[in-house]
Formats: C-alpha cells, structure tokens, sequence
C-alpha cells in the first residue's frame, strides 16, 4: 500500500480550477416508479440543487457522456451473452432480480450512459 502511494505521488496532476461533475439528462428515467426502492430521481435532484446555489454552480464544471457505453467495453467485465441478453431485455429473471430493476429500453440506455459517465469520471480523476 504504501509504495502504491508513493507511486501515485509521482504521476504528475494539475489542481483543477473546477470540480468536473459528470451528468446525462438521461440518468433519470421519467416514467420511473417513485415507490420503488431506487430512486431513480436522485440524478436530476442532485443537479437541481447544484443549479439553485450559485456558489457551488460557479465552483463545478458539468461533463457529459457524448454516447453510451458500447456492448465491447461491457463484454470487458461480462459475457457477451449477457451484454445482449441485457440489452435485448432477455435476461433469465434471477439475474433481473440480482439487478433489481425492472428492465427497460431505457434502462438499457441509461445504464450504458452511467458507464460511459464512469469512465469519463475516471479519466478526468487520473488526469487531475
């Protein structure tokens, strides 16, 4: 632990003048279920209150993801059958239960964005 720490000390970074949100509209989906354990309105909440509070507006710069995720980056970590199986909402139902969420086409969208919104976030964390 400690020489990865010393390692890291060593990449060279720049303090950013602003702190990079990441953020797709599409997060949140709007015909989601409001009594459902997930609350899918927490995307859009979060921005809404940065949007109200000028001080915390001029402190961050907002990202988003230009396109989603591609099934390739997702087979780096899953099968293909399961890519597509999800991406065609085919999944067996104990592995749409271990999601815990009901499938959607837009589901599907807003998944491959909050990867391709991960992947930024890394990207802009190892750059700064």
């Amino acid at each position: 632990c400690e020489a990865l720490l010393l390692w890291t000390r060593k990449i060279p970074h720049t303090r950013p003048e602003k702190i990079a949100v990441v953020h797709h509209k599409e997060y949140s989906l709007p015909d989601w279920d409001p009594s459902h354990r997930f609350v899918m309105s927490k995307f859009d909440d979060i921005m809404n209150e940065i949007e109200k509070d000028q001080g915390l507006k001029s402190a961050v710069r907002f990202v988003t993801p230009d396109s989603p995720a591609s099934p390739e980056l997702l087979e780096r970590v899953h099968t293909p059958e399961y890519v597509r199986s999800f991406c065609e909402g085919t999944l067996d139902n104990a592995s749409m239960r271990k999601i815990g969420l009901p499938w959607s086409p837009g589901l599907v969208r807003r998944t491959l964005l909050e990867v391709a919104g991960t992947v930024a976030a890394t990207r802009i964390a190892a750059r700064e």
